[in-house]
């Protein structure tokens, strides 16, 4: 035996939800053995798989490689070790490039490119103030690469409202995979032209925001255009073009209202 993982015993069974054959009721009942023990490597697998390492015999290697040196355990009948699901992921990430170039890191830079491809249709009126990128970040892609940070036991949300755009605050909140149409949308564009338009270092902030809004809800459209509460499809890829036109119609409107 390579390995070991938590599998319960007489005295602490790893309580889980069931199906009572009797009654066909769930009820929560103790249970021990390797049928416990084997979701826990599988899960740590799972874990290792997610860094890029896709080869099973090397999941293996990590695996017992990783494993944690037992000492002075009584129980320890076989010479195994415990699994280390922490020096599991380290072991895996050794070596390999701290940034993968996934699909989601590559739709938040395709996000910011189109943004900044719009912004060269006012080119002429716009003050490429450090307020104006920081908008166009907020807009488009928000602060992504801090989606990589990961701190043990703490809530996520805040690191995923901070990585993310404005047009999926929504979703940050809420957890879910459908954009919500209040965030994707002009609202929180037009909202900003109000309070800061008056201000003439301010408004550069609502300004880039409305340009990276209508890049996001560009590549929206042609990427993962399902709204909360709306159908999928046509109708959602109509809100979003609507909406990122009329996100554009209001960075050009306030040009040429300043």
């Amino acid at each position: 035996m390579d390995i070991s993982a938590p599998g319960g015993g007489q005295d602490k069974k790893i309580l889980q939800e069931t199906i009572d054959p009797s009654s066909g009721q769930a009820k929560m009942a103790g249970f021990m053995g390797t049928s416990m023990a084997s979701p826990h490597v599988a899960g740590v697998a799972a874990l290792i798989r997610s860094t890029g390492v896709k080869d099973p015999e090397k999941i293996r290697k990590i695996l017992e490689e990783s494993a944690r040196e037992v000492e002075n355990d009584k129980l320890n009948y076989y010479g195994f070790g415990q699994l280390d699901a922490e020096a599991a992921i380290k072991l895996a990430k050794k070596g390999q490039f701290p940034l993968r170039l996934d699909h989601d890191l590559l739709m938040k830079l395709l996000m910011l490119a189109v943004a900044y491809v719009f912004t060269a249709l006012f080119s002429k009126s716009i003050r490429f103030t450090a307020l104006f990128h920081l908008g166009i970040v907020l807009g488009s892609c928000g602060f992504f690469l801090l989606k990589l940070v990961d701190i043990f036991d703490v809530p996520q949300w805040p690191l995923r409202l901070v990585s993310s755009p404005l047009g999926q605050w929504g979703n940050a909140i809420q957890g879910s995979v459908d954009i919500n149409p209040i965030f994707a949308s002009v609202l929180i564009p037009f909202c900003l032209m109000a309070l800061l338009l008056g201000n003439r270092d301010a408004k550069w902030l609502a300004v880039g925001t409305s340009i990276g809004m209508a890049g996001f809800l560009t590549v929206t459209i042609f990427t993962s255009p399902d709204l909360w509460l709306l159908s999928s499809g046509l109708v959602s890829q109509i809100f979003l073009g609507v909406n990122a036109l009329l996100c554009l119609a209001l960075v050009n409107l306030s040009l040429k209202e300043s």
